[in-house]
């Protein structure tokens, strides 16, 4: 399940209730379809390893994921993504409070949900890629 929502002063969350059998979640994934006025279909889908560094012992978990509202052309910064992972300027091997994890990480974008405009579709998936 993912909602999207506000906290206040913080901006924008995804709000995730996962079930977790292996243990292996490393991050969500974002397919948005958007439809013209003549019918015509596009899709944009980006995946964001944001749990890649916050690996979760637990079989059923809430997970919050800061996302900015994609209102343009705004689109995944792959380079920054990649640093993520590697572990560039962030301690990966030391435990670190939710508020240090979502300073260091890259923006995730996703669009507001508009019936017969855009429709969003979010997925976690693991470190085998198997969407969940």
């Amino acid at each position: 399940m993912a909602l999207l929502g506000r906290v206040t002063g913080s901006g924008r969350y995804l709000y995730l209730e996962t079930f977790d059998e292996d243990r292996d979640i490393v991050g969500l994934g974002i397919r948005e379809e958007y439809n013209d006025a003549n019918g015509l279909k596009t899709l944009l889908t980006e995946e964001y390893p944001a749990f890649v560094h916050r690996m979760s012992s637990e079989l059923l978990l809430s997970r919050l994921c800061p996302v900015k509202i994609r209102d343009g052309d705004q689109r995944k910064d792959e380079q920054r993504w990649d640093e993520y992972v590697k572990g560039e300027g962030i301690d990966v091997n030391s435990p670190r409070a939710i508020e240090r994890w979502t300073e260091t990480l890259p923006p995730a974008w996703i669009s507001i949900p508009d019936p017969n405009k855009v429709d969003v579709y979010v997925y976690v998936y693991d470190r085998g890629g198997a969407q969940v």
